[in-house]
């Protein structure tokens, strides 16, 4: 195959194209399918979490890039899920919760027209 993407999701009869590094949050109740490109190498994480915002369809059924900071903090969000030590479900809390809010830093400035970058 030619294409440039590795796995396309499909949600809510939407198809959403992801390269490595991509990110797409999904709402409560959403169908959706998840195709590998034939071959590509593709590994994904899922993540299911409640999010209680005010305004959550500025996150929802977008693709974002995360960057490098934001790809070391969810290795550090995988490695803590793994750990018996003590906090460790904390720890993956606050990072669930740091790259909830550099995602929504991002689109606000988005919004802005500003260029900005994810840490």
């Amino acid at each position: 195959s030619d294409s440039t993407f590795q796995a396309v999701i499909n949600n809510n009869d939407t198809n959403y194209h992801l390269d490595a590094h991509d990110l797409v949050l999904y709402g409560p109740n959403q169908y959706h399918t998840q195709e590998i490109i034939e071959s590509k190498s593709c590994s994904y994480l899922t993540v299911i979490f409640d999010m209680n915002i005010d305004n959550d369809s500025t996150l929802l059924n977008n693709v974002f890039h995360c960057t490098n900071d934001m790809h070391t903090i969810l290795k550090k969000f995988i490695r803590e899920s793994s750990s018996q030590l003590p906090y460790s479900k904390t720890l993956m809390l606050c990072h669930l919760q740091e790259i909830i809010i550099l995602l929504l830093t991002w689109v606000v400035y988005q919004f802005m027209g500003k260029k900005w970058f994810l840490l």
